[in-house]
């Protein structure tokens, strides 16, 4: 791990822990203790990382009271208030949704699927299921596939 101080990458695992179990290091060149949170907008947090963003992801996600959040983590164990989780919210909600965007930015993908298209065969818009189109390089001469009802193929 680089050291967060001076950028030097000559740092040494220390054998001790910080308090919530992150490792800590020693900078060879600087000679400063640091940890991995440390120059991280995590870095100040009472809570465990990992905690803090679950609360932020369910409070956006699945649109959770300030107070319902803090509830359901105090029967968990963990003890903060909904003012904890207000804070969060406005300090990591930004990063939170960059990183998922970021993440998500080009996987929509060339492929778009249909549900029935219409198809105009010798007179009016017929449905035509797009599965029975899929396959084809061609459309089929059998009269039975082009109905006026939906066929059971569209479904």
């Amino acid at each position: 791990m680089p050291c967060p101080h001076c950028a030097a990458t000559a740092t040494v695992e220390q054998a001790r822990r910080t308090a919530l179990g992150y490792r800590t290091f020693r900078c060879g060149r600087c000679r400063r203790i640091c940890n991995e949170r440390t120059g991280t907008p995590y870095n100040h947090l009472q809570y465990p990382t990992d905690l803090v963003l679950l609360v932020v992801l369910w409070r956006l996600r699945y649109k959770l009271s300030l107070r319902d959040l803090a509830e359901m983590f105090l029967a968990r164990g963990f003890a903060f208030s909904h003012e904890a989780v207000r804070d969060w919210e406005a300090r990591f909600a930004p990063l939170l949704t960059e990183r998922l965007r970021a993440k998500r930015r080009g996987q929509a993908g060339v492929k778009w699927h249909a549900d029935e298209t219409y198809v105009k065969v010798d007179g009016p818009l017929l449905p035509q299921a797009t599965k029975a189109l899929a396959g084809m390089a061609y459309l089929p001469q059998e009269p039975h596939r082009f109905t006026r009802k939906r066929s059971d193929l569209a479904a």
